[in-house]
C-alpha cells in the first residue's frame, strides 16, 4: 500500500499545475442550522430589528439583542452589532451568522460593506448550498462576484460531523460564478491523516464540463505490472473535446492514449489512437488506432466510416483493457455511403477491409474485400390488390491474397402481396434471382464467369386468438405457416465470398434461404409452421409468460451445400421452442431449445433465472450446444448492510472444468465516499492465457478520485 501510495503522490506532483475533471458535487446533505437568518427579497433598502438601540454618535448606532440586519439579497444575525448609516458599514466582534442565496456563514467576527458587498469574516464555519459542501477558515473575504477566499482553511463534502475526507490548504478560493474552487498548497486528509500534498489544486462546485483530470484508473496484473492511468480531459468546446491518457505499466513502460470527439447537428465521430514508444518485454513499439464516424450529409445521404489498425496481432492481448476486443479475430476497416428516398428507392456504397488478429487463420479462413460494394434497392410506394413490385441488386469487387476472387452482380426482382387484418394476416412473395460472376483464380476446369438464375415462391399466414382468462388477464394464440417453394440449381462451380449457416431458430424457420450471402441459394420445398401464446397482465399490460414453439417440414431433400457441409434431409426438423416467465416484476426465467425428435436429446438449449430489484441483481445462467461446449454462468450484486455491498460473477465451462472468469468485489459508497476493490481473472487471449489483476477505487464526491473505475465494470458483470 505504501508503494501505491508513492506512485499517487508522485503522479500528482508532476501534474500538479493541471487541473483536475470535473465530477459530480456530494449529495450529503448540507442543512442549515435553525438559527440562520430568513432572507426577504420583498424587502427595500435595510432594515434592522434588534431588542435595543444606542446611538453613539452621528451615522453610527449600536444594536443589541437578537439582532437582525437585511436588505433582501442578504442577512445578518448576531447578539450584538454596529451599523454605520452613511457609509453602510456592519461591524460585528461577537458570534455572527450570514446569509445569502446558497451560502451560509457562521464566524466569531465580520466586517460587511453593504454597497460594495464585500466583507471579512474571522474563525468561519461556512456551508455552500449549491456546491452541497461545507468549510472552515480562519479567514474569509467575500466579493462582490460571489467568490470567496479562504485562509488557512478545511474543504469538504461530508455531511455534518462527518469527515471521511477534507482538502486543507493555506488558502482556497471559491467561484461560485465559475463553479470552480482553487487551493494553494493543499494536504488531501483521509480519515484524519493526511495521504497527498498537491501544491496547486482546482476542484468543481458545479457539475459543468472542463478542461481537468478525469479520475485516475490504478491497478495491477499479472501481465503488465503495476498499472497507473491519469487520464488529462480538455474541453476544447460544446460540441467536440479530448482526453488524453497517459498510462504507465511497470513492466512495459509508458503509453500515451488520447481519444477526441465531435458532435454535430448531423454528424458524430470519434478518433482514438495510443502510442507505446520501445515495450520493455518486446523492444518495440507498439501502437493502436480507431476511427468511427456517423452522420447525415444531407437529409438522404448518410456517411458511416468504422477503421481500426494495430501494430501487432498481440497488441489486445497485452496492452487491452476490453475483455471483447482481446477476444477479436478481425479489426474492421470500412466505410459507407447511403442514398435513401423515403418510400421509394436507396442506393449505397462500401469499401471494407479488415487487419487479421489471428495469425493461424488461412487463407481461406478470412473474410474478403469488398473493393467496393453498391447496392439498389426499390419498392412501389403504392399496392395494386395488395401487391408491391421490387427490386434488389448488388454489385461486390472481392479480394483476397491466393485465393479465387473476383466480381459478382446479382439482381432480384420480386412481387410481394400482403394482407393484415385485426385476426388473421396473409402473404404471398414471388422472387427472380439472378447472378453472374467474373473469376479469377478458379481451379483448372472451373468456369470464370458462372451464372446462375433461380426463381424462388413463398407464401404465409397466421391467425390471431385472443381470450380473457379467470383472473381477467389476456391470453393469445398466434397459429403461423410459411411455405417455401426454390428449384434446385448446381452451385458447386461458384466460390464462397460471403455465404455461411446460421443457427436454427424461430427466425431461420421463416427464412427464404437457410444460408446467409448471395453465394449458395438453398433449394426448398418445405412447410414451416409456429405456435405462439402470451399472458398479458390486465391492470399493466406487462406479458407475464410468452411460449413459442416450431418445426419444418421438408418435403424434399435440399441437396445445395457450403463446402464441406451435409445436404439437408427430408423430414421434420428439430423443434424449436422458446419460453419466458416473469414471475413478478423483479424475477425473470427464460428458456431456448432445440430438441430433435429423432434423437430424443436436446441439441442446445440456454436458460436464464434472474432477479433485479434496485442494487439487488442476481442470475443464474446455462449454456449447452452439442458435441461443442456447456458453460454455467452465476453472478450476483448486493448490498449487504452497512453501504457495503458485494459483487461476484463466475463462468465455467463444464466439460472441460475450466474456468473462463472469476470476478469478486466488495464496495463502501456513502454520500460523501465511495471505495471499492475488485478482483478478476479470466481469459485474455485467443491462446487460452489466464490474466488477473485487483483494481481500487476510491471517489470523494465532489472532489475526485482515486483508483480504478470499477464502478461501470461491476455493473457490466451483473446482471
Amino acid at each position: 500500500m505504501l508503494g501505491l501510495r508513492r506512485a499517487v503522490l508522485a503522479a500528482l506532483c508532476l501534474i500538479s499545475c493541471a487541473t483536475p475533471s470535473l465530477a459530480a458535487p456530494g449529495q450529503c446533505a448540507q442543512p442549515l442550522p435553525p438559527d440562520a437568518p430568513e432572507l426577504d427579497s420583498s424587502t427595500e433598502g435595510i432594515e434592522l430589528n434588534a431588542d435595543e438601540a444606542d446611538l453613539l454618535r452621528e451615522g453610527l448606532s449600536s444594536l443589541s439583542g437578537n439582532v437582525r440586519v437585511t436588505d433582501g439579497s442578504r442577512a445578518f444575525a448576531a447578539e450584538s452589532l454596529r451599523f454605520d448609516t452613511s457609509r453602510r458599514l456592519v461591524e460585528i466582534t461577537t458570534e455572527s451568522r450570514y446569509r445569502e442565496e446558497g451560502l451560509f456563514v457562521r464566524s466569531g467576527g465580520m466586517r460587511f460593506d453593504i454597497d460594495a458587498e464585500t466583507g471579512d469574516f474571522d474563525d468561519s464555519e461556512i456551508i455552500l448550498q449549491d456546491a452541497q459542501a461545507r468549510a472552515g477558515a480562519d479567514k474569509m473575504r467575500l466579493r462582490r462576484s460571489g467568490a470567496a477566499e479562504l485562509s488557512r482553511v478545511y474543504y469538504t463534502t461530508c455531511g455534518p460531523g462527518d469527515n471521511a475526507w477534507a482538502l486543507h490548504a493555506s488558502d482556497i478560493k471559491l467561484d461560485r460564478e465559475a463553479g470552480l474552487g482553487t487551493a494553494r498548497h493543499a494536504r488531501l486528509h483521509l480519515f484524519g491523516l493526511p495521504l497527498l500534498y498537491v501544491p496547486w489544486f482546482q476542484f468543481p462546485l458545479d457539475d459543468q464540463r472542463r478542461t481537468g483530470l478525469l479520475y485516475p484508473r490504478v491497478g495491477s496484473s499479472s501481465r503488465n505490472g503495476f498499472d497507473v492511468t491519469w487520464p488529462i480531459y480538455v474541453n476544447l468546446a460544446p460540441n467536440y473535446d479530448l482526453q488524453i491518457e497517459p498510462r504507465w505499466l511497470s513492466r512495459r513502460g509508458l503509453q500515451l492514449g488520447s481519444t477526441a470527439r465531435y458532435l454535430g447537428r448531423q454528424q458524430e465521430a470519434e478518433l482514438r489512437y495510443e502510442y507505446l514508444a520501445s515495450d520493455q518485454r518486446l523492444g518495440e513499439d507498439r501502437a493502436f488506432g480507431e476511427l468511427s464516424q456517423r452522420g447525415m450529409i444531407n437529409d438522404r445521404l448518410s456517411l458511416a466510416i468504422d477503421y481500426a489498425e494495430v501494430s501487432d496481432t498481440a497488441y489486445f492481448d497485452d496492452l487491452g483493457t476490453d475483455l471483447d476486443r482481446s477476444a477479436l479475430t478481425f479489426l474492421p476497416q470500412q466505410m459507407r455511403m447511403a442514398y435513401t428516398a423515403p418510400s421509394a428507392y436507396s442506393a449505397s456504397m462500401r469499401v471494407s477491409s479488415f487487419q487479421v488478429l489471428d495469425p493461424s487463420l488461412l487463407n481461406t479462413e478470412r473474410p474478403y474485400r469488398r473493393l467496393p460494394q453498391i447496392s439498389f434497392e426499390a419498392l412501389t410506394p403504392d399496392s395494386l390488390l395488395f401487391t408491391r413490385a421490387g427490386l434488389s441488386s448488388e454489385f461486390v469487387a472481392f479480394d483476397a491474397d491466393n485465393v479465387v476472387e473476383g466480381r459478382r452482380f446479382h439482381v432480384n426482382p420480386f412481387l410481394r402481396s400482403f394482407v393484415d387484418r385485426n385476426g388473421w394476416f396473409a402473404g404471398a412473395r414471388l422472387d427472380w434471382r439472378y447472378t453472374a460472376y467474373d473469376l479469377s483464380g478458379q481451379p483448372a476446369g472451373a468456369p470464370a464467369s458462372p451464372t446462375r438464375d433461380l426463381p424462388s415462391f413463398s407464401a404465409e399466414g397466421g391467425l390471431r386468438f385472443e381470450r380473457l382468462t379467470d383472473g381477467g388477464n389476456l391470453q393469445t394464440l398466434e397459429p403461423r405457416a410459411f411455405y417455401l417453394y426454390t428449384p434446385f440449381r448446381d452451385q458447386s462451380d461458384i466460390p464462397i465470398f460471403d455465404s455461411g449457416e446460421p443457427d436454427f431458430d424461430i427466425v431461420q424457420l421463416f427464412s427464404r434461404n437457410r444460408f446467409t450471402g448471395i453465394d449458395r441459394i438453398a433449394d426448398a420445398n418445405h412447410l414451416a409452421g409456429a405456435l405462439t401464446s402470451r399472458l398479458l397482465d390486465r391492470d399493466t399490460g406487462m406479458v407475464r409468460w410468452s411460449a413459442t414453439v416450431g418445426q419444418l417440414l421438408r418435403l424434399d431433400r435440399s441437396e445445395v451445400t457450403l463446402d464441406g457441409s451435409e445436404e439437408a434431409s427430408s423430414g421434420v426438423t428439430d423443434f424449436i421452442a422458446g419460453f419466458e416467465y416473469r414471475l413478478s416484476r423483479r424475477v425473470s426465467a427464460s428458456v431456448s431449445t432445440l430438441w430433435s425428435p429423432d434423437e430424443e436429446r436436446f441439441n442446445r438449449t440456454l436458460s436464464r433465472l434472474s432477479y433485479r430489484d434496485g442494487r439487488r441483481r442476481a442470475s443464474i445462467g446455462y449454456r449447452y450446444r452439442r458435441d461443442q461446449l456447456e458453460q454455467s454462468d452465476i453472478s450476483a450484486g448486493w448490498p449487504i448492510g452497512g453501504n457495503f455491498s458485494v459483487v461476484g460473477r463466475w463462468r465455467r465451462a463444464i466439460r472441460e472444468h475450466q474456468s473462463l472468469e472469476t470476478l469478486a468485489g466488495v464496495a463502501y459508497e456513502s454520500c460523501c465516499w465511495t471505495g471499492r476493490l475488485t478482483y478478476r481473472r479470466y481469459i485474455a487471449s485467443t491462446d487460452g492465457e489466464y490474466e488477473s489483476g485487483v483494481l481500487l477505487q476510491i471517489e470523494l464526491r465532489g472532489l475526485g478520485g482515486l483508483g480504478g473505475s470499477s464502478a461501470q465494470q461491476i455493473d457490466d458483470y451483473t446482471y
